[in-house]
This record gives structure tokens, C-alpha cells and sequence, in this order.
């Protein structure tokens, strides 16, 4: 009786462990992301694409606008992260000195306005080659996004808030 639990127990694990690997498998070779792990998520392209209705040429010029806006401003962002470091770096220490932090403070705030503005030019290219029922639908996923503080982006969705 004994070596048949066993036997079942093995049974069950290589089953489970079976189905981890072929998920595993499946996301890594056949599930082909619009846009890689570095410049956004897939899910999120997807319920742009779904919410406004994309036709594939309008979905692609999106994709490859949203890539060069991230090579432009990951290096912007990996500049800011050094200056949050230095800041906290700062705050740290037993004497910090005010000056040093203000003029850190306003090399974060410069860094972030720079990739604000690039955010709105990119806004404003994609909304060309939009239709004008698109466009509303993007143009209010936008504001809802710009009244939540950058959290939830496609008005209608349930959060913790609503």
C-alpha cells in the first residue's frame, strides 16, 4: 500500500512539474511579445491596441514610436537614478549639506521635465495617425491618467479606489 502512494505521489509531481516546464517552454519560445521586456509590457499594448480599436500599420507605428522614446529616455533615467542615489546618499550622512541637496533636487526635477516632454511629443505624433473617435478615446485614457498621478490609464478599470 505504501509504495502505491509513492508511486502516485511521483505520478503527481511529475505531472506538475511537467506542466511548470511546458509553460515555462511555451512563454520563452512561442509566445512572441509586440514589444520586449525593456521598452513595456505586452498587456498593456494590448489594451491600448483593444481599447482604440488599432488596425496592425496603426499598432506598429505605435510599438516603434514607444521604442524610441524609451532608447531616449532610458539614459535620461538611469541619469536621474544616479542623482536619487547621491541624494539619499546626502541625506544620509551626519552633516548633509542643504545646498548639495536643493542643486540635487533640481537636477531630478530638470531630468524629469526633459522626459515629460518627450512623453507629450510622443503623445502628440501618435495622436496623428489616429482616427478622431480614436483619438478622444486616447486622448481621455490620457487625462485619466494625468488625474490618477500616472496609475491606471485606461478609465473603466477597476482599482482598489474606485
Amino acid at each position: 500500500m505504501r509504495n502505491k502512494w509513492i508511486g502516485f505521489i511521483v505520478l503527481f509531481l511529475l505531472v506538475i512539474n511537467t506542466s511548470a516546464l511546458a509553460t515555462i517552454a511555451y512563454n520563452r519560445w512561442f509566445k512572441h511579445d509586440f514589444l520586449d521586456k525593456k521598452t513595456g509590457s505586452e498587456s498593456s499594448h494590448l489594451t491600448l491596441q483593444k481599447t482604440l480599436d488599432l488596425e496592425n500599420s496603426q499598432s506598429q507605428h505605435m510599438g516603434k514610436c514607444r521604442m524610441t522614446f524609451c532608447q531616449e529616455t532610458d539614459p535620461i533615467r538611469q541619469q536621474m537614478q544616479g542623482k536619487k542615489l547621491q541624494l539619499i546618499d546626502e541625506i544620509k550622512k551626519s552633516d548633509p549639506v542643504l545646498s548639495e541637496i536643493d542643486n540635487l533636487i533640481d537636477e531630478i526635477i530638470q531630468m524629469e521635465s526633459e522626459i515629460q516632454k518627450k512623453a507629450i511629443r510622443r503623445i502628440l505624433e501618435d495622436k496623428t495617425i489616429l482616427t478622431p473617435l480614436q483619438q478622444e478615446r486616447f486622448l481621455g485614457m490620457f487625462e485619466h491618467h494625468v488625474i490618477r498621478g500616472g496609475r491606471d490609464c485606461c478609465p473603466g478599470e477597476k482599482t482598489d479606489k474606485n
